[in-house]
């Protein structure tokens, strides 16, 4: 009895906590955590791209609240920095405009697809020229 009850203790110690961590806890599918911090990332189209037109994005930044797991808005660690990824194809965008928009909350233009397929929104955290933090969506256009 002794055992199950140490073993019990030890595997709840382990447990996720209350804030996302590099797992996630983004349950919308344009979402992601970072991998290194608590923070996490969601975005919503503002403008679709075309094949002749850049898109653009909304990004909220947040913490999951401990108590409830609602998001709670918060600026990101870092400068951001966005790019578009075609994985295994070296398709890429570039020229992606971020503008803070309140708190938690920044634009993105200049999203433009080269191709139709299986794409990845990076959002990186910068302190200067590193990357301190990254969290990857994936998207289809």
């Amino acid at each position: 009895m002794k055992f199950v009850a140490l073993c019990f203790l030890i595997l709840g110690a382990c447990a996720k906590s209350n804030y996302a961590d590099s797992g996630g806890d983004a349950s919308d599918k344009n979402a992601a955590c970072f991998v290194h911090s608590r923070e996490c990332v969601s975005f919503t189209w503002e403008k679709m791209p075309t094949e002749v037109q850049a898109g653009d994005i909304l990004l909220k930044f947040f913490l999951l609240n401990a108590a409830d797991r609602t998001q709670v808005l918060a600026d990101p660690q870092g400068k951001i920095a966005l790019s578009l990824v075609m994985p295994g194809m070296a398709h890429g965008s570039s020229d992606i405009t971020v503008v803070r928009e309140d708190t938690g909350i920044f634009r993105a233009s200049g999203l433009f697809f080269s191709m139709h397929g299986a794409w990845e929104l990076h959002v990186q955290l910068k302190n200067g020229d590193v990357v301190s933090d990254e969290a990857i969506i994936p998207l289809h256009f």
